[in-house]
């Protein structure tokens, strides 16, 4: 599970994205953060060419 941010640093965040929500919105959006941030980071996973066989060329396999 991700460290907890603070809602100080979530208000930057929202700031820095140019988003303008109302205090039941934000209270929303800050109680599910840290999901986004857990899914995320498993969606930025580095893969290598294995993982993805059908876009490997093998002139050998024909």
């Amino acid at each position: 599970m991700p460290d907890p941010i603070t809602k100080e640093a979530f208000a930057a965040i929202v700031a820095d994205r140019g988003l303008t929500l109302s205090p039941e919105r934000f209270e929303e959006f800050y109680a599910l953060y840290p999901l986004v941030r857990e899914i995320r980071a498993r969606l930025r996973n580095p893969r290598g060419y294995d993982a993805e066989p059908a876009s490997i060329f093998s002139p050998g396999a024909f």
